[in-house]
């Protein structure tokens, strides 16, 4: 029992050293800070997602989040710093989960982005070709975080406030993540046009 005390006596002195050195600006503090939690994180988020692309990016999202609010001292409670990191990337989860149920539906924006066929026949051909393959590509990209901030941004051109402010991102962070979505996006349109010029 005293070792079990002792042990968490312990986590707790290094939480508070940790929290205490990233709010003096020490770098290689909030480097400890990821060694010393990462693999806990890993583990929770691991229990309901096993997709390792979804599980890194969360976990990298966590670890803005929980240090831009070290950096700012609103961790009001540094010996719970474990159990803070833990809720930030279970609750980044959960919102991860649930803009992916409202993004499956959400397809005929895609629309918009294609030419006024009034006109032309051909173009309405072309359209409805290009719609298909454009919702076939979004929908294959994962994270569904990546599908979301490539059809608000790109498509439905919301700015990059209302987004970051929806997605709980920083300036930084959000463009951080729109250029790993648009690289998922360029590696799955590259291989689609691969595969179209070997047929």
């Amino acid at each position: 029992m005293n070792k079990g005390l002792s042990k968490k006596k312990q986590q707790q002195a290094i939480a508070v050293d940790l929290v205490t050195r990233i709010l003096n600006g020490d770098k290689s503090a909030e480097k400890e800070l990821i060694l010393q939690y990462h693999r806990s994180l890993l583990y929770i988020l691991n229990r309901k997602d096993k997709h390792s692309i979804h599980i890194e990016d969360l976990a990298q999202d966590t670890w803005v989040i929980v240090i831009e609010k070290i950096r700012a001292g609103k961790i009001k409670h540094p010996k719970q710093l474990s159990t803070f990191i833990l809720q930030t990337g279970k609750y980044l989860q959960v919102m991860s989960f649930r803009r992916e149920e409202r993004l499956r539906s959400d397809s005929k924006v895609i629309l918009e982005l294609l030419p006024d066929s009034a006109q032309n026949p051909q173009i309405e051909i072309d359209k409805k070709l290009n719609a298909k393959i454009i919702r076939k590509l979004i929908n294959d990209l994962y994270p569904p975080r990546d599908r979301e901030m490539l059809l608000r941004f790109y498509i439905h051109d919301e700015s990059i406030d209302l987004i970051c402010k929806d997605l709980e991102l920083s300036n930084v962070h959000f463009h951080r993540v729109l250029y790993r979505a648009r690289k998922r996006f360029k590696k799955l349109w590259d291989l689609y046009q691969q595969e179209n010029e070997n047929k």
